[in-house]
């Protein structure tokens, strides 16, 4: 399944969130910015490390071992084996690191941005068409998206849109010149253009060679 960016994940231990960090950063995914993450068991060795670090619930360890001493020690009394029963222990608290730290308005505003262009860069919109979803000015817009992305806004949209070409050239037999219109570019020679200035070979090329 598919995470839509602003999703809050909540991991069943450190371990798992650890490895869930790992895999936004080698996509160039942020937490907080584009994900929270929250693990369990607070271990400060891995919590520490994780880049973030990572926000943690803390269990009540200690209730843990009283009610399963108490268990125990009540089956070993009992003259007949008991039945199967679940034990519950609550939590200390919950640790707070950067994983799940609050979003700025400047965060919220670039999450807003991304959104956007996540589901309307097909259709052919521009840079003043997320300005005006915004609702703000275009240098503030610009140096919102600078600033938290490291890109443009433009460049959000272009590499949405190339990102769909190349699934649609590897995956479908469709024309390259269909391709270049349903993913927004009104223009399919300066698709061509821009394919192979960005990735050194054409459209057509590229098709071949994951294929084969």
């Amino acid at each position: 399944m598919r995470l839509k960016k602003g999703t809050a994940v909540f991991a069943a231990n450190d371990d798992t969130a650890f490895a869930l960090l790992e895999r936004l950063r080698a996509r160039r995914l942020k937490a907080p910015g584009d994900f929270a993450v929250l693990g369990v068991d607070n271990d400060t060795l891995i919590c520490e490390n994780a880049r973030p670090r990572l926000s943690s619930i803390q269990p009540d360890f200690e209730e843990e071992g009283f009610a399963a001493a108490k268990a125990l020690d009540e089956m070993m009394r009992a003259p007949h084996p008991l039945p199967a029963r679940t034990l519950l222990a609550g939590i200390k608290r919950i640790v707070r690191r950067e994983s799940t730290a609050e979003i700025s308005h400047a965060g919220r505003l670039v999450q807003r941005a991304v959104a956007y262009i996540d589901a309307h860069a097909l259709e052919g919109i521009g840079v003043r068409d997320v300005v005006a979803h915004l609702g703000c000015s275009r240098r503030l817009a610009d140096m919102r998206f600078r600033q938290l992305q490291g890109r443009t806004i433009l460049d959000a949209i272009m590499e949405r849109r190339l990102a769909e070409v190349r699934r649609r050239l590897v995956e479908t037999r469709e024309a390259i010149d269909a391709i270049a219109l349903d993913c927004g570019f009104a223009n399919p020679i300066y698709l061509k253009t821009l394919f192979k200035k960005r990735y050194s070979m054409t459209m057509r090329d590229f098709r071949r060679n994951l294929r084969s």
